[in-house]
């Protein structure tokens, strides 16, 4: 069990940081070229000497003398992982404190520490006055995905003093979610295990918790509310799951929402596998459900090899989305030879900072899905979005096992293709799996009651007046049976 505290003056010391482990192996780091980053090889590996642990502690003491932020993770009494934030504000308006350092020994990443760290300093950071963290950031493509799978984006003011002394660090800021509206809203949810004690309206990455309803709204991360929680869709902790609804319209979002989805993605033309939804239709499922919102960004059916024309409408695409207040964006590209393409990836990563990514089914397509699982967590995608390479997910379970171990935490593995309640316990227990992607669909008659059934508007084969729609009894059983497993998960866990 790891503990966190805050730290003391006199216990940091050379002793505390005997079992600590700095060795980072660098393969790839991020470089700023002209306009753009680029991902350049640069192998090196990256440690402390004794003059530099020196220096750390010091430096840490310092903080903690002048009123900053120390705080320390410990497993079995050993340091694992510690976080400092200063307490000086870097610029005259008084709006970023600076995340001074946060580093999680080696035999203890992918744990969760440095998440935890991060939080708890965003936490402080707010109670003292903070708009947002301000953190010159390592260039290391593993550091980078890190920091923008919490929501940290290329910071808009540069302290120099950062620039001059770690040129080739990429300067990052998080923006810090301020509670309003609701006066029970404690705090940022650093623990949310069911059953949660609050209930919110929204949640800004990086929550680790997403529950259904809310009265009083309160717009923010919350550790307490009142009245108590009536579900939770938890993202990264023991036991927790995310229901996603695949929603092709309006009505089918509110529908899978009510009926418990605790995320949407959202696109048009389901039937044909999904395309880029409109604009309008975004802006009345943001209104409308309470929920995060993720975009499918796809400009035609088929494969995942696009033109030069379709990849500039793809960030255009994104860039609109991202600007209208989109959570996430579920995106892939291919090449011929069926491999991800790290190139225009890279790009697209880079316009769409500040939300959440996933990779989407053109991963089931892929040539070799366990590289495609390496390049996409090396990018700083999410979450991959997979019916583990096969035509449906029962049929591609053995390899979505594969995927989740490999993964390791260090990327969200979410199943989809033929998700329902009755193949969620099989996924859940069998393969690990903890996300699940669902339509829910049903089809509807239209209610003309006219019709002409000799002329066609599109692909002969589709009902003219049949319409496809999210099946709220589908989800709420959905819903159900993922709250039945995780509950069995916990009393296991717990014995």
């Amino acid at each position: 069990m790891v503990q966190y505290r805050n730290l003391l003056d006199r216990e940091i010391n050379r002793d505390m940081f005997r079992q600590f482990i700095r060795r980072q192996v660098v393969g790839n780091c991020y470089r700023w070229e002209k306009d753009h980053w680029e991902i350049r090889e640069d192998p090196f590996i990256d440690d402390w000497s004794e003059d530099d642990y020196q220096v750390l502690i010091r430096c840490l003491k310092n903080t903690v003398s002048t009123g900053g932020f120390v705080q320390g993770a410990f497993r079995d009494g050993v340091l694992k992982g510690f976080a400092s934030v200063e307490a000086e504000f870097l610029d005259e308006e008084r709006r970023y404190l600076d995340l001074s350092s946060i580093h999680v020994s080696s035999d203890a990443r992918r744990m969760g520490i440095g998440k935890r760290l991060f939080l708890g300093a965003v936490q402080w950071a707010r109670k003292n006055g903070a708009e947002k963290l301000y953190i010159s950031a390592h260039s290391a493509v593993e550091s980078q995905a890190f920091y923008r799978s919490l929501g940290c984006v290329d910071a808009l003011w540069r302290c120099e003093a950062h620039v001059e002394q770690e040129p080739y660090d990429c300067q990052l800021e998080y923006a810090i979610s301020m509670l309003k509206g609701n006066p029970a809203a404690e705090d940022i949810v650093l623990k949310m295990d069911p059953p949660a004690e609050g209930i919110v309206l929204k949640m800004d990455p990086p929550a680790e918790g997403i529950v259904l309803k809310m009265d009083p709204p309160a717009e923010g991360i919350v550790l307490k509310m009142n009245p108590p929680a009536e579900g939770t869709r938890l993202e990264g902790k023991p036991g927790a799951w995310i229901l996603e609804g695949c929603v092709d319209s309006v009505e089918s979002a509110v529908t899978a929402w009510e009926a418990g989805a605790g995320r949407l993605e959202l696109c048009a033309n389901l039937m044909i596998g999904g395309t880029t939804p409109s604009l309008a239709a975004f802006r009345q499922v943001k209104r409308l459900c309470r929920v995060p919102v993720h975009v499918l960004i796809r400009p035609r059916p088929g494969d995942f090899c696009y033109t030069k024309q379709e990849f500039a409408l793809i960030r255009e695409e994104i860039s609109i989305f991202r600007k209208e207040g989109a959570d996430g964006i579920v995106i892939g590209i291919l090449k011929p030879d069926g491999r991800l393409d790290l190139e225009r990836m890279k790009l697209l990563m880079e316009d769409a900072q500040g939300m959440s990514v996933t990779l989407h089914r053109a991963f089931d397509v892929c040539a070799d899905p366990y590289e495609a699982l390496e390049q996409a967590a090396a990018l700083g995608i999410h979450t991959i979005l997979t019916s583990g390479g096969r035509a449906n997910c029962i049929e591609g379970i053995q390899c979505l096992g594969k995927l989740m171990s490999q993964a390791d935490g260090q990327i969200r593995i979410m199943a989809g293709g033929g998700v329902d309640a009755s193949v969620i316990p099989r996924l859940f227990w069998e393969a690990g799996i903890r996300d699940f992607h669902m339509s829910g669909k049903m089809i509807c008659q239209s209610p003309m009651t006219y019709r002409k059934g000799d002329v066609h508007m599109g692909a002969e084969g589709f009902g003219e007046y049949e319409l496809w729609r999210a099946d709220g009894e589908r989800f709420r059983e959905a819903a159900r049976i993922l709250d039945q497993q995780s509950k069995q998960d916990r009393e296991q866990k717990g014995r």
